[in-house]
């Protein structure tokens, strides 16, 4: 290489090598990584999207007065603005219906066996399974259920007389009255179509091959379950959880959460509703544990669209990330796998200009080639 064109080279090397950094720093900023999401990209997933408070107050508009309460609870955790608007709105209703207060809501299977709006008592959220335990009680669900045409309400039923169970006494026994309370709150869900369809059918596979073999068997995790959720949440409250929950096994999950992080369970119930799946939210928790639930809480700030991105990734926030160029996030969210590959080329150019400046550093200068050997 002529003196001149080494002489270039030196005077250039500075400059590729600026023009690397700049190019694998802005590799660096783009906000998509593989197995963490970024705080900025969460904002902007949320950015537009209902917030806590306005999906409370779409509860309220729909009557929903327990559920509302513990998306209420949640929007004051996560400091949602919104959240003085929302107890205005959920007071005004419960002012209206003070007798819907204790069951959540207004049900259309349950007022003419219940009676609703003649509860007496204080306005306040009661636990579902302290409606269904009273002997009264218990017999008027009996003579409704029994002449429901559901197969599946039929099989529920033909649980009372089970005799084989393992920790519940047989609920045709003395004593049974917790039992025989979880088998007709478990046939009234399924006959006002408060369940999923999957666990639906779940559930009825299961009350078959309990019946067939009179023992509770698979059923009594189910009902132990029911049990620890039925003693947190009222009617309202826990039909909408059902209502999406694909499997028994998310029913276990949520009675976990709810016995070993009561404090959190409005977080954990709102977040379920609000993105409407609570498999991907208890799949969430499960796997990260408490950091999980920091991570769903900071997601919860920033609106719906944020928590969906958390749970559909199932990957934790990166909370140490650098700054980022935020004018990119949509396209991040638009193009994830595009973006991500840009961040690695954009890594490998960088790479190649710094070593290349670095070369031109280190190139001898004029008069310092290493002279040829002699004989």
């Amino acid at each position: 290489m002529s003196d001149s064109a080494n002489d270039r080279k030196r005077k250039l090397a500075p400059l590729v090598v600026g023009l690397g950094l700049v190019v694998a720093l802005g590799a660096w900023m783009l906000p998509v990584h593989v197995r963490s999401v970024s705080p900025g990209l969460l904002r902007a997933a949320g950015r537009g999207t209902p917030t806590l408070a306005a999906f409370g107050q779409q509860l309220v508009e729909s009557e929903k007065i327990g559920p509302a309460a513990l998306v209420l609870s949640a929007a004051r955790t996560v400091g949602d603005p919104g959240a003085g608007a929302l107890a205005v709105s959920l007071d005004s209703l419960s002012a209206r219906q003070p007798a819907l207060t204790t069951w959540g809501g207004w049900d259309p299977y349950l007022d003419p066996i219940f009676n609703l709006r003649s509860t007496q008592g204080a306005a306040q959220s009661r636990p579902v399974v302290t409606f269904f335990l009273p002997e009264k009680a218990r017999a008027a669900l009996h003579g409704a259920l029994d002449r429901s045409g559901s197969l599946g309400v039929q099989d529920i039923l033909r649980l009372h007389d089970v005799p084989a169970t393992g920790r519940f006494v047989p609920a045709a026994r003395p004593g049974g009255q917790p039992l025989d309370a979880l088998i007709l709150l478990t046939a009234a869900l399924y006959q006002s179509e408060h369940l999923s369809p999957s666990l639906q059918r779940e559930l009825r596979g299961l009350a078959e091959d309990s019946a067939v073999k009179k023992q509770l068997g698979s059923l009594e995790p189910f009902f132990l379950d029911l049990l620890a959720l039925g003693r947190r949440l009222d009617w309202a409250q826990l039909s909408e959880l059902l209502r999406r929950t694909e499997s028994t096994r998310t029913v276990g999950e949520y009675a976990h959460l709810a016995r070993v992080a009561p404090d959190q369970l409005a977080l954990f119930y709102s977040a379920a509703l609000f993105t409407d799946s609570a498999d991907g939210v208890a799949s969430y928790l499960l796997a990260f544990g408490k950091s999980g639930a920091d991570d769903l809480r900071l997601a919860l700030v920033d609106g719906v669209g944020a928590v969906r991105l958390l749970l559909y990734r199932q990957v934790p926030v990166d909370h140490h990330a650098g700054p980022a160029i935020d004018a990119t996030a949509e396209l991040v969210l638009a193009h994830p796998r595009a973006m991500l590959g840009l961040k690695y080329l954009g890594y490998l150019i960088g790479l190649f200009l710094i070593l290349r400046g670095l070369d031109g550093v280190t190139s001898a200068p004029p008069g310092l080639e290493r002279a040829p050997p002699t004989a």
